[in-house]
C-alpha cells in the first residue's frame, strides 16, 4: 500500500568546522567575536551546504550557569558542552541538579568529541526551545532533565551518529514537540520519560538503532503520524497513554521488532491506520486498549508474527489490511474484531485459552482468505459471533459461514464443518427470499411457499443432509403420520384399505393401516392391499415422500461414512 510520508530532514552525515577570527551577528542582534563556519557533506563526501554560527565556548556557558544568567544560544556553535564537567569543576555530586535559567538554543549547533551532556538539568523558563538545533556525532544526554511547566520544542532538530538519551526526563504540562526531527544511527531512549502535556512526534525520522519508550507516561494526546522508523527495535512496553488521542497513523515501522507489550491506552482513542509494518515481530501482548475502538485499517503487515495474546480491547478493526504472517488473536477480552475486506495469507488464531472471555463479535465478510483461520465452533461461540453482527447483510453472514465451512473441512473438524454449512444455507436461503420479495412484492405469492417447502424438507428434516439420524427420525415421523391418517380418515369420509389374503384379513384395521403405510412409504408394492376412496390421493404422496426421504437418508449416511 502506498502511503504519503513527509520529506524528512536531511541526515547529519559528515561536517567540518573552521573557527574564523571574524565577528558574527545573530538574527536577534547579538554580536559574537568569532565565527564558526560549518561545511556539511553528503554521504558521498560532497559538500552540500556551508553555514555560519556565532562561536561560544563551553567555559563561557559554565560561567553564565554559575551566575544564573540568561543563556541565549540562538544560531551559536558550542563545542563539548557538558554539565557533568561543570559539576566536576564545582565539586558537585554526579546527580546534582543544575538550573538553566531562561535557556534558548534555537538554531544552535552542539558539537562534541564524546558527548553533549544536559543530564539532571532543570530548565526554568516557560518556553524551552532547541528548534532547528543540530547535535554532533557524539552521545547526547538529557537523562533526568526537567523541562519545567512550559512548552518544549525540539522541532526540526537533527542528531548525529551517537546515542540520544532522554531517560527519566520530565516534560511539564506544556506541549512537547519533536516534529520533523531527524535522529541519527544511534539508539534513542525515552525510558521512564514523563510527558505532562501533548507530545508531538509527527514526521520524525528515527535512526537504525533502538527506539525505546518503555515505561513512559503520556498524560496528553500523542502523535507519531507519518514517522519513519529504521531497522532497530521499537519498544513501547508498559507505556501509559492517558490523553484523548494516540495517533500512529501512516507510519513506516521499518524491519525491527515492534513491542507494545503491556501498554495501557486507558480512554485514549488509538489509531494505527494506513501504516506499514516491516518484517520484525509485532507484539501487543497483554496490552489494554481501554474503552475506545482501535483502528489498523488499510495497514500492511509483513511480519512473521503479530500477537495480541491476552490483550483487552472493546473493538479492533483490520478492515482492508494485508495480513501476511501469523496473527495471534487469543484475547483475554475483546468485544469486536473486524477483518472486513482484509487479505489473509497465513494464519489467524482465535481459539481462546482456558479462562479467557471469548470474542463477542467477529466480522470477516469480504475477507480474501488465502491462509487459515484457527477457530472452534463451541469455544468461540461462532454462531453468536456472526449473527450478532448488526452491520452485515444475510448474504455477508452466509459468506462468512461458507469460509468457516472450508476452514473446518481443511482442519478435519467435520462436525463444525456441518454446523457452518447449515448456517450458510439458512442465511443464503433467507437472503434469496428477501431479494425476490424486495424485487417485486408479487413474487411473495410463490416465494414464501417455496421457501417454506425447502425449510421443511431440507432444513428441518435433515439439516441439509448433515445429520442422517435426524433424517431417519423424520422418516419415522412421516411414516407414523400417514399410518394414522389411513386409520382416522375412514371415520370421517369414504375411505378405506382393502387387504386380501388370510394373513391380512386376520389383522385389525389399525394394523392394516400401518402395514399399508409401510409398503407404500418403502415403495414395495406387494399388491395385497388397495386404497379405497380418498386414500387414493394420499397414498401417492406418501410414496413420493418415501422415495425422497430414503434418498435423503442415503446421501446423508454415505456422506458421514465417507468422510
Amino acid at each position: 500500500m502506498e502511503i504519503l510520508l513527509h520529506k524528512p530532514e536531511l541526515p547529519l552525515n559528515d561536517f567540518k568546522v573552521t573557527i574564523l577570527e571574524k565577528p558574527f551577528t545573530s538574527s536577534d542582534g547579538t554580536l559574537y567575536p568569532k565565527t564558526a563556519q560549518v561545511d556539511f557533506f553528503d554521504a558521498k563526501g560532497r559538500k552540500k551546504e556551508t553555514k555560519e554560527y556565532g562561536y561560544v565556548s563551553a567555559d563561557e556557558l559554565y560561567n553564565k550557569i554559575e551566575k544564573e544568567e540568561l543563556i541565549s544560544l540562538l544560531e551559536c556553535y558550542v563545542k563539548d558542552f557538558s554539565l557533568a564537567e561543570f559539576r566536576q569543576r564545582k565539586y558537585l555530586p554526579e546527580q546534582h541538579p543544575v538550573t538553566l535559567s531562561k535557556f534558548v538554543a534555537k538554531g544552535a549547533f552542539f558539537d562534541c568529541d564524546a558527548a553533549v551532556d544536559f543530564s539532571y538539568s532543570v530548565f526554568e523558563n516557560t518556553k524551552i526551545t532547541f528548534e532547528g538545533a543540530i547535535f554532533g556525532n557524539g552521545n547526547i544526554n538529557f537523562n533526568n532533565a526537567k523541562f519545567g511547566t512550559g512548552a518544549v520544542s525540539f522541532r526540526r532538530t537533527r542528531f548525529g551518529e551517537g546515542a540520544v538519551d532522554f531517560r527519566f526526563a520530565e516534560f511539564g504540562t506544556g506541549n512537547t514537540s519533536f516534529r520533523f526531527t531527524h535522529f541519527g544511527a544511534g539508539d534513542v531512549s525515552f525510558v521512564n520519560a514523563k510527558f505532562g502535556g501533548d507530545a508531538d512526534f509527527q514526521s520524525v525520522t528515527w535512526g537504525e538503532g533502538i527506539s525505546d519508550f518503555r515505561y513512559s507516561k503520556f498524560h496528553g494526546s500523542v502523535s507519531y503520524e507519518k514517522s519513519i522508523f529504521g531497522a532497530g527495535k521499537i519498544d513501547f512496553k508498559a507505556v501509559e497513554f492517558r490523553g484523548d488521542h494516540v495517533d500512529f497513523k501512516r507510519i513506516e515501522w521499518g524491519d525491527g521488532d515492534v513491542s507494545f507489550e503491556g501498554a495501557e491506552f486507558n480512554n485514549s482513542k488509538a489509531s494505527f491506520r494506513s501504516s506499514v509494518f516491516g518484517k520484525g515481530d509485532i507484539s501487543f501482548e497483554e496490552a489494554d486498549f481501554g474503552s475506545n475502538e482501535v483502528s489498523f485499517e488499510y495497514s500492511d503487515f509483513y511480519a512473521d508474527k503479530v500477537s495480541f495474546h491476552k490483550s483487552k480491547a472493546i473493538s479492533l478493526t483490520f478492515q482492508s489490511c494485508r495480513m501476511n504472517g501469523y496473527f495471534d488473536f487469543r484475547f483475554a477480552q475483546c468485544g469486536e474484531l473486524n477483518l472486513h475486506d482484509a487479505v489473509l495469507r497465513d494464519i489467524i488464531d482465535l481459539v481462546p485459552y482456558e479462562g479467557a472471555i471469548p470474542l463477542l463479535l467477529f466480522n470477516f465478510s469480504g475477507m480474501k482468505n488465502l491462509g487459515r483461520i484457527n477457530i472452534d465452533w463451541k469455544k468461540n461461540h461462532v454462531k453468536r459471533l456472526i449473527y450478532s453482527q448488526t452491520k452485515t447483510s444475510l448474504l455477508q453472514k452466509a459468506e462468512q459461514f461458507r469460509i468457516l465451512k472450508e476452514e473446518f473441512h481443511a482442519a478435519g473438524q467435520y462436525m463444525d464443518e456441518d454446523k457452518s454449512y447449515v448456517e450458510f444455507m439458512r442465511c443464503e436461503q433467507k437472503s434469496l427470499l428477501n431479494a425476490q420479495v424486495k424485487k417485486n412484492w408479487g413474487n411473495a405469492v410463490w416465494a414464501y411457499p417455496f421457501y417454506f417447502f425447502k425449510w421443511l424438507i431440507f432444513d428441518k428434516m435433515g439439516l441439509y443432509a448433515t445429520d442422517p439420524v435426524r433424517v431417519l427420525i423424520s422418516m419415522m415421523v412421516v411414516y407414523v403420520t400417514f399410518s394414522l391418517l389411513y386409520f382416522i380418515l375412514p371415520q370421517f369420509c369414504y375411505s378405506g384399505i382393502a387387504c386380501g389374503g388370510a394373513d391380512n384379513e386376520s389383522l385389525s384395521y389399525f394394523a392394516q393401516a400401518f402395514y399399508y403405510s409401510a409398503i407404500t412409504f418403502l415403495t414395495i408394492g406387494y399388491g395385497d392391499c388397495l386404497p379405497i376412496g380418498h386414500i387414493h390421493w394420499l397414498a401417492p404422496i406418501e410414496g413420493w415422500m418415501g422415495v425422497v426421504m430414503m434418498s435423503y437418508f442415503t446421501v446423508a449416511f454415505v456422506r458421514k461414512i465417507l468422510r
